[in-house]
């Protein structure tokens, strides 16, 4: 009986046999598709581009300014943050055609790279934007997630020289809200109504402010945004769900240093000043027995804290609100708020506290040892005081004095 190896061979055998006088009119040629990088142009340029979701009714659309020294990974990046999503799926560019289209050259991510899922795809990293797009009316094609196929058409509106203090990618304009990762492919606005709170909502100029600051983009070539040595496991750590969060976070090593508006500055120390504000008035922010936030407390400052927008349970335990907590005792560690234990000051209260000194009224109990009221320390320097019941509170620092009578620094 003939062994399951020689069996095979006989097909094989027979199958070449079939198929011999059979010619390319019959299977078809493989098309080659054609090189369509040119050389980069003389100066850097920057491409205003307009970046359509194909079939979404009505349009979502985003416009973009692209500086030409943009690899086309970056490329990948900057629509990942102009269409919210986030990153974690198969993507690649198609020039003179569709993505996967038969003669349409192929920019691929790494993944395919590595997997060789497309022998001639080109790593998107190597590929400048200025080799692809350098004329109003030159266009590429994305992909993302090859489940729910995202397909974005890329329009080149305008070219420009590049100026100085121009930034690799800005926002300048768009339409509503793009669908949200894993949703099915959904890009009609009424199946969106049941994903989205407002499917009409953009706001460009939130757009601009997260390109603008730098993070988006890893691989210019005369901008280190983050050290050599993170750019592989960033990369790699991105392509899981909860990498993309960690990835930004790494990038704002090497952001920019330029001046933030107003707004986002006073948005990003709203927590810490709604801390030093509470701190510094009579009293300081009471504790309770335990030592925690009293409850409305935890309440006011988880609606200023960003962390807690989407943390689980109720907003009124601090023992429940970790971040909360965490960012509570690292003011504490930093020497920014200094919690207090026994009397605090108040205009009425008997008695007074100077130089760190004070008198305490309590009755003493016989052949008890009692502590002056100085060496727990006061919140002030100066004014009369009265006991509180003897638990914590929290007070800013340099508001405070120690036992020995000299303000805190």
């Amino acid at each position: 009986m003939p062994s399951t190896g020689d069996a095979e061979d006989e097909i094989l055998a027979r199958f070449r046999d079939i198929t011999a006088g059979l010619n390319h009119e019959v299977f078809g040629d493989r098309t080659e598709s054609a090189d369509r990088r040119r050389p980069q142009p003389a100066t850097l340029q920057v491409l205003t581009v307009r970046v359509d979701l194909h079939r979404s009714t009505p349009p979502i659309w985003r416009r973009l300014e692209l500086r030409s020294d943009l690899s086309v990974e970056d490329l990948h990046a900057v629509l990942q943050t102009a269409f919210d999503w986030a990153g974690y799926h198969l993507w690649r560019f198609a020039a003179g055609g569709e993505p996967f289209e038969e003669g349409a050259q192929q920019f691929v991510c790494e993944f395919d790279v590595e997997e060789g899922e497309d022998p001639d795809g080109v790593p998107a990293g190597e590929v400048r934007l200025g080799e692809l797009l350098q004329a109003e009316g030159d266009t590429l094609e994305y992909l993302y997630d090859y489940g729910d196929g995202w397909d974005l058409g890329i329009v080149v509106e305008s070219v420009r020289e590049a100026e100085g203090d121009d930034a690799p990618a800005r926002a300048a304009g768009g339409r509503r809200a793009a669908p949200p990762e894993d949703c099915g492919g959904l890009r009609d606005e009424e199946d969106l109504k049941t994903l989205l709170e407002d499917p009409a909502f953009f706001d460009v100029a939130a757009l601009d402010l997260e390109l603008w600051s730098g993070t988006t983009v890893l691989t210019v070539p005369e901008d280190d945004v983050v050290p050599a040595l993170l750019v592989e496991p960033l990369t790699l750590i991105g392509r899981a769900r909860a990498g993309q969060d960690l990835m930004d976070r790494a990038l704002l090593l090497g952001a920019p240093l330029a001046p933030l508006p107003d707004s986002a500055v006073e948005s990003a120390l709203r927590a810490l000043t709604w801390f030093l504000e509470r701190a510094d008035a009579e009293g300081g922010i009471p504790l309770t027995g335990a030592g925690y936030l009293r409850p409305a407390d935890v309440e006011a400052a988880s609606a200023v804290l960003p962390q807690r927008a989407d943390w689980i349970g109720m907003n009124n335990r601090e023992v429940h609100a970790v971040p909360l907590q965490m960012f509570r005792t690292s003011l504490q560690r930093a020497g920014i708020l200094r919690k207090h234990k026994g009397p605090s000051c108040s205009p009425d209260a008997p008695g007074r506290i100077a130089g760190g000194r004070g008198t305490d009224h309590r009755p003493r109990r016989r052949g008890r040892r009692s502590r002056p009221i100085a060496d727990r320390g006061v919140h002030w320097a100066e004014g009369p005081c009265h006991l509180d019941g003897g638990r914590d509170s929290l007070a800013v620092t340099n508001r405070c004095t120690s036992p020995g009578g000299r303000r805190r620094s």
